[in-house]
């Protein structure tokens, strides 16, 4: 009897983070849709926390997140770009995206969220790209100052698809 309610416990447990998990990837196609993003139901992007970035930088972890507020018609647009990109290359994996519509409505939320994360800024029209190396931040799409930041550059401005196409180089999350 014991054995058995351990096995229903655990199901209940996964069901639940299965609802959650649907829930968060749902809420994010309904703001960004309802913004003018070019998605669908099923994207690429999965939600992340800033203090789940915060915990991967601990674990020494290499990966790019993408953040950005709904409410920016620029980071709607690349939005839009990203989702195109990994559409057009058949990528299966995922992007790691924070949204930081809530945040940007606190200004200590905001400064909180820009020491953690690492970045000059997140007060951007368009999203910002932070790429991390062993949790140290290797590039900063919101500084200019930065080795890294021209090989994303076409006439003068970031090249979403071009930063979409390295992360699924380099930086591919299984989905």
């Amino acid at each position: 009897m014991n054995k058995f309610k351990k096995i229903i416990s655990a199901l209940a447990v996964s069901i639940a983070f299965g609802a959650l998990a649907s829930c968060s990837s749902s809420s994010f196609y309904s703001e960004w849709k309802e913004a003018g993003a070019e998605i669908e139901e099923e994207n690429v992007f999965s939600l992340l926390t800033v203090d789940e970035v915060v915990a991967k930088r601990e674990a020494k972890e290499s990966f790019v997140i993408f953040a950005g507020s709904s409410l920016k018609s620029g980071a709607v647009s690349a939005v839009s770009e990203i989702q195109a990109a990994a559409d057009n290359l058949d990528y299966t994996g995922k992007v790691y995206f924070v949204n930081t519509k809530d945040i940007l409505a606190s200004i200590s939320l905001k400064k909180e969220a820009t020491q953690k994360l690492g970045v000059v800024e997140i007060d951007s029209s368009n999203l910002v790209a932070v790429c991390y190396h062993s949790g140290d931040v290797f590039f900063d799409t919101s500084s200019t100052y930065t080795d890294h930041y021209d090989r994303f550059k076409i006439s003068g401005s970031i090249s979403y698809n071009a930063l979409a196409v390295y992360t699924f180089e380099y930086y591919k999350v299984e989905a």
